[in-house]
């Protein structure tokens, strides 16, 4: 397969991660994008004076445990390498990897890469030789993600990578290994890490054969999406905006304007105490309810009713649901269709035991759902 192909192929996952619009319940597009800078490493060897700079992007989608996609890798490094003769230079290193990654468990992922490799790289040996190589190999990557809990530490990745190039007649492979900490100090996408690792540095050309081994120390940012995260994100911001609107609402526009699971709570509904009798002074406070519901028929909603907190549960419950029956019968005589309604009694729950006042004897409106009028009797 020509590089052509990977990068048509490449080019059109991220065409779609960006345009398309899945459901996010079971399928969606994931993007990850992952940049590092290695400000040194030390060689216990010889004197290493080195940095790199790592990029990678990789756009696919999930379904359920399981993500596919493309990814492309960037490597750059410089160093230099002082033993009995001097070594310098820099190469860089181009992938273009086939991702697939599962999800084992709500904190274990397993992701694993393959592709090829391109490598081009230039040296000076002993300050008067220069080396030119340019070779192309297989790539494979695997890595280990652990997930947690902990407010800051995000996850712990552990790498593992080799890079398979050939030169003839020479073979000169590339190992790594190492471990990532995955920070997140409240960025709304993306982690912060750092990196440790090693890799032994093989160099083989027709002037020199150089073996050695590096520890490698590198800080990163990371971020890893899929399409149904933004888009559960700004349903998130569109209801926390909305909100904010509604709780300054008075209850009676709160009713015109409440969607599915919202809640109208009315602690102005007067009964008698110990009773479910609803008192004359709260009719018209339930005749303006009756009417907003009537002007809302797509609404189906639950009555929910409240006591005071006793000490008898029991009795608590069952008052409560007298009373928010009482309120079902009165918006049904007011013209409120019946099938809407459904009563619930939740005694004294939110109230504190002993404490006796109007607040605990509140009558809530939740709208259980929106019907079209398709659905409507």
């Amino acid at each position: 397969m020509n590089i052509k192909y990977w990068i048509f192929l490449f080019l059109f996952i991220h065409f779609f991660s960006i345009s398309a619009k899945p459901e996010i319940d079971d399928f969606s597009f994931r993007f990850v994008a992952d940049f590092n800078a290695q400000p040194f490493f030390y060689e216990s060897l010889h004197t290493s004076n080195s940095f790199a700079l790592t990029g990678k992007t990789m756009a696919g989608f999930s379904y359920k445990r399981f993500s596919f996609g493309l990814s492309i890798h960037d490597t750059y490094r410089s160093f230099g390498i002082i033993n009995q003769s001097s070594f310098y230079g820099a190469e860089n290193t181009l992938r273009f990897a086939f991702d697939f990654y599962i999800r084992v468990n709500t904190w274990l992922e397993l992701q694993s890469e393959s592709g090829v490799s391109l490598l081009n790289s230039s040296f000076v040996y002993n300050n008067a030789i220069n080396i030119l190589k340019q070779e192309a190999g297989l790539f494979i990557s695997q890595t280990v993600v652990l997930k947690t809990s902990l407010k800051y530490l995000s996850k712990i990745e552990l790498l593992s990578q080799i890079d398979f190039f050939i030169h003839h007649p020479y073979y000169t492979p590339q190992f790594y290994g190492g471990a990532r900490i995955m920070l997140n100090p409240n960025l709304e996408w993306f982690s912060l890490y750092i990196e440790a690792g090693g890799v032994p540095f093989v160099y083989s050309s027709n002037d020199i054969s150089f073996v050695s081994g590096m520890f490698i120390f590198a800080v990163g940012i990371q971020t890893d999406v899929t399409l149904g995260d933004i888009i559960r994100e700004a349903q998130i911001v569109k209801y926390n905006k909305r909100q904010a609107v509604f709780k300054k609402m008075d209850q009676y526009d709160q009713l015109k304007q409440v969607e599915k699971g919202d809640i109208v709570s009315f602690t102005n509904i007067r009964f008698a105490p110990d009773s479910d009798v609803i008192l004359e002074e709260s009719y018209f406070i339930l005749d303006t309810i009756a009417k907003s519901l009537i002007e809302r028929p797509d609404l189906l909603f639950e009555i929910g009713g409240y006591t005071n907190a006793t000490g008898f549960p029991d009795k608590e419950k069952q008052l409560s649901l007298q009373r928010a029956q009482k309120v079902v019968a009165y918006f049904y005589s007011r013209g409120v269709e019946l099938f809407r309604m459904k009563a619930v009694g939740y005694g004294s729950l939110g109230g504190v035991l002993g404490q006796v006042n109007q607040d605990n004897r509140k009558v809530e409106i939740k709208v259980i759902e929106i019907i079209r009028k398709s659905q409507s009797r």
